[in-house]
This record gives C-alpha cells, structure tokens and sequence, in this order.
C-alpha cells in the first residue's frame, strides 16, 4: 500500500517556536521494519536530539475462493478453478500457490472444493475459502421397454397397444 504520511512528536520548545526537520525512512517494500531517520534544519535557538522511529510493513491479507462448480452425473469433471483476492501494487494471482482438490463422489449431491496452500506467502498471510462442485441428474431418460406379440393395423388413428412391459427407466 501507499506510505501514511510520516509523523514526529517534538518536545521542549518555547512558545510558539517551531523546529525545522524532515522525515524519511529506509528503503524497502517486503514485510519488516525499516528505520525513520530524522534531519534536523538550522534551530539557532535549540540543540536538536533527534530519535529515530521505526516504520512497519506487514503482511496483507490475499484471499483464495474456490469458484463453484456443476456438472451432470456421469460426465467428466470442470476444470477447478479459484479467484484470488486482496492483492496489493498491481501483483499477479500467481504470487499465490495452491492447490484445488474436490470431495470424492459421483452421485447426484454436493461435494466440497478445497483450496489448500501455505498460509504465509511473500507479504501475503493467505487465507482459503472452499466452493461446491454440483452433480446434478442428466436430462436425459431411457426407458427399456421389452415386448410380446402383438399387432395392430394402421388406420391413422392413435391406438394403445397392450402386452408390452418396461424393463427399466435410467435417469
């Protein structure tokens, strides 16, 4: 994130009497603590001791969130995929690792995707949210149906034919 602006307490003047210093810390943008270095200007009336001051970078929060998944009993599973969220300075999706595992099972239900990783990565401490991949039942039924004899003449009219059994109905 951008720098806060840097501060200083003084003590010790007279008055309204102003001292004349700058702030500026040490160079660095990973997770740490840098040094605040104090320069102080021309104060004709003051001796200056001046203490340094610590500034702390910490690690942002990312987020991975498995993206919720469906598909049809029976067919191959979607491709698993997650978003990554919190990212800080324009940094890509891939300063994060993971790893995207779905729950066991074929039957029409719910299973869970689990993002997994470690939870500190760079300046990041990471955090795993899962998603559900759907089995749902195919739109499609096949009946099997087994017949006896029987016959009957066209006329151009509907008709019911008996004497015939269903075997069985897939879903």
């Amino acid at each position: 994130a951008i720098d806060p602006e840097l501060t200083a307490t003084v003590t010790g003047t007279v008055g309204s009497d102003v001292i004349a210093f700058t702030l500026s810390r040490e160079a660095g943008e990973t997770t740490g603590t840098y040094a605040i270095s104090v320069t102080h200007g021309t104060n004709p009336n003051y001796t200056v001791t001046a203490t340094p001051g610590t500034f702390t970078i910490t690690r942002a929060t990312a987020t991975v969130t498995a993206d919720d998944k469906e598909k049809v009993k029976d067919a191959i599973d979607p491709e698993l995929t997650a978003t990554v969220s919190g990212l800080q300075n324009n940094d890509a999706a891939s300063v994060i690792t993971y790893t995207l595992n779905r729950e066991a099972g074929e039957t029409v239900g719910t299973y869970a995707i689990t993002p997994s990783g470690d939870a500190v990565q760079g300046n990041y401490d990471v955090t795993y949210v899962p998603g559900t991949l759907t089995i749902t039942s195919s739109t499609e039924v096949v009946v099997r149906i087994v017949g006896h004899s029987n016959t009957t003449a066209y006329d151009g009219e509907g008709h019911s034919v008996n004497g015939y059994d269903v075997v069985s109905i897939i879903i």
